[in-house]
């Protein structure tokens, strides 16, 4: 029997509802419960055990010779931490004035969390677009009729779109803004799963078996610093904890020198970015406005005492926005028609065809 079971603000929505029997998602929410316990139930017995295994196996069985990428772990331990950093979105995101999340809402969330890195057991490439085989092969531990809206949810924590690139949120279909609200969902288990970050994601045993890479080595000594995270009020809250081990990692990737510092600094910029794209989709039920870092460095290996802690604030409604691609490329019209730059909108591109029309005859006779 597995010792992973969920029992926080999520699931205890659904509860509430299944036993209120006035409530008007009475009889719904008792079978978003009763699925979603099957479902993990069954999963965190036999499919997330077995995620870590498939992708150690794809990364260590490399006959390059290189030193193998050893990812952090997918499995049961991180779904069991995303569902509680959910828990903490939801429960802010239920707290500003608003629509609360329904039990519909919980359903798809907590049910997409479940899925969302299954695919890793076969390759980590497009794993995240690969998770409808997951539903697919257990239909019968999903209620059918959400099963697309849990894939939309799913699909778009990470990877990247043919057209829209990373932007993978412009991809879900949504029917208006009434519940479910998917961009919302989406949001929350993208953001949440890259803030259930901590040493227990770490792989140990195979770490301390094999020769990784250097990549690896940082990862891990991330997922070790990363204490906690909080929101309250639009203010996400970060402490990292740097202990010898991490404060004195120096690596050399691509004939770069990289301490954990420089890795530290890129995954902060990483959550900024990710917590922009999320907080612009989940508007106005989820606003973040601000990144609050506390970095606490440790005088030995731990219990030791703090040698300094060093704080900083990231403001994300200051500074001037850029944009990175052509005013042509971010219009979807425009696009669409082909056009490269504006005056190809009123010129016209052809000057064949502009040739053809009545007043650019009459301005070439003028000539």
């Amino acid at each position: 029997m597995s010792i992973y079971r969920t029992n926080g603000f999520l699931v205890s929505l659904l509860e509430q509802a299944s036993r209120n029997v006035t409530d008007p998602d009475h009889a719904e929410a008792q079978t978003y419960l009763n699925f979603f316990r099957a479902l993990e139930t069954s999963f965190f017995a036999s499919k997330h055990p077995y995620v870590d295994l498939g992708l150690a196996m794809s990364e260590l069985t490399r006959s390059d010779g290189t030193a193998p990428n050893l990812y952090t772990v997918h499995g049961c331990q991180h779904i069991f931490d995303l569902i509680k950093s959910l828990d903490k979105l939801a429960e802010e995101a239920t707290s500003t004035p608003g629509t609360p999340i329904s039990p519909l809402e919980a359903y798809i969330l907590l049910s997409a969390a479940h899925v969302h890195d299954a695919q890793n057991v076969v390759k980590r490439k497009d794993h995240a677009d690969r998770c409808y085989v997951v539903i697919q092969d257990h239909k019968d531990l999903f209620v059918p009729a959400a099963t697309q809206q849990i894939y939309d949810v799913a699909r778009v924590h990470g990877g990247s779109h043919p057209e829209y690139d990373k932007d993978t949120f412009r991809s879900i279909e949504v029917d208006g803004i009434g519940p479910p609200r998917l961009l919302l969902l989406a949001a929350m288990l993208r953001l949440g799963d890259e803030l259930s970050e901590n040493e227990e994601r770490v792989p140990k045993n195979v770490a301390n078996g094999h020769r990784i890479s250097d990549a690896s080595k940082l990862a891990h000594a991330y997922a070790k610093s990363f204490s906690r995270f909080e929101l309250r009020e639009g203010s996400l809250f970060l402490v990292y904890s740097v202990y010898p081990e991490q404060h004195e990692l120096v690596v050399t990737i691509k004939g770069e020198r990289m301490s954990f510092y420089d890795f530290l600094e890129d995954k902060l910029d990483e959550i900024e970015l990710e917590t922009r794209y999320c907080s612009q989709y989940a508007r106005p039920d989820l606003s973040i406005f601000k990144i609050e870092v506390t970095i606490r460095r440790f005088a030995a290996k731990r219990p030791s005492g703090a040698v300094n802690s060093e704080k900083f604030t990231l403001h994300l409604n200051h500074g001037y926005p850029k944009s990175a691609q052509p005013l042509c490329q971010r219009s979807p019209q425009l696009k669409a028609k082909g056009f490269h730059r504006l005056n190809e909108c009123f010129l016209e591109k052809s000057a064949t065809v502009r040739e053809k029309r009545p007043w650019w005859a009459a301005w070439r006779r003028s000539k």
